[in-house]
């Protein structure tokens, strides 16, 4: 396994002064990290953020992109090419709040993970069940449902990340406990395996994305099968971004 991915998401969030400050004081404070440091940021400050980070280890990436490919007649969408010419090397797709809010369906995420794989973009891809689905232990089917379509759908000869984020721990202050996480991990871990290998699961990336933040880092990262995490709000702020990213 490499070394762990630490994504932060900042959502829509921030601006162009609080961007400069962020990345100056991040920068400094992770110089001797030991993690993969990632941030995905609202493509209006990507540009911004390509080039506070240029030369150092900070890699940026979208927070999403468009189903549709190449360059067109589609108002407001963003393309993976244009990701690409811009500089980023990963994007966050399916994310639950795309789910919720936008009606993004497991079809969707697969059309977007082709488009990234074109563009030889990383996607990191979300999965997720409700607290609703947890209760009635049906989380498991809802999460194998979800892999099972990301791993129709990538091409194995290039590199994804699957981000498990519990809905119910996410902006709640809830969070999986370290087992339950690690549990969930190694059942998508399985699943990797089965559909290529074990060899092959072991190259690829596992995030825990459900409300990781300073106080459970620690513990949730020291998780076989958990190889980094996908970080809302703790990401906002240098100070716990920085400490996860150092642990």
């Amino acid at each position: 396994m490499s070394k762990n991915l630490i994504a932060g998401n900042w959502k829509m969030n921030g601006s162009i002064d609080s961007a400069i400050s962020f990345f100056q004081k991040l920068i400094d404070h992770t110089q001797n990290a030991n993690s993969e440091i990632l941030v995905c940021l609202p493509h209006v400050l990507l540009h911004t953020g390509l080039e506070l980070t240029a030369n150092t280890r900070i890699q940026i990436g979208a927070q999403d992109c468009s189903k549709f490919s190449g360059y067109g007649a589609y108002t407001g969408e963003i393309s993976a090419n244009m990701l690409k010419e811009l500089g980023c090397h990963y994007a966050v797709i399916g994310h639950s709040e795309r789910r919720e809010y936008f009606g993004e369906t497991n079809e969707v995420v697969a059309e977007k993970i082709a488009k990234l794989n074109d563009a030889d973009i990383t996607p990191i891809v979300c999965v997720g069940e409700s607290l609703e689905h947890r209760k009635s232990e049906q989380h498991f089917d809802v999460i194998s449902s979800q892999v099972d379509s990301i791993l129709a759908s990538v091409d194995s000869n290039k590199d994804f990340v699957i981000a498990y984020e519990p809905i119910w721990a996410i902006g709640t202050g809830e969070t999986a406990t370290p087992e339950e996480a690690n549990s969930m991990h190694q059942f998508i871990h399985d699943m990797i395996g089965r559909k290529f290998s074990i060899d092959y699961a072991n190259t690829k990336r596992v995030l825990y994305g459900g409300s990781m933040n300073a106080q459970n880092a620690k513990d949730l990262l020291a998780q076989e099968f958990i190889a980094g995490g996908l970080i809302g709000g703790a990401s906002l702020k240098h100070e716990d971004f920085s400490l996860i990213a150092n642990i």
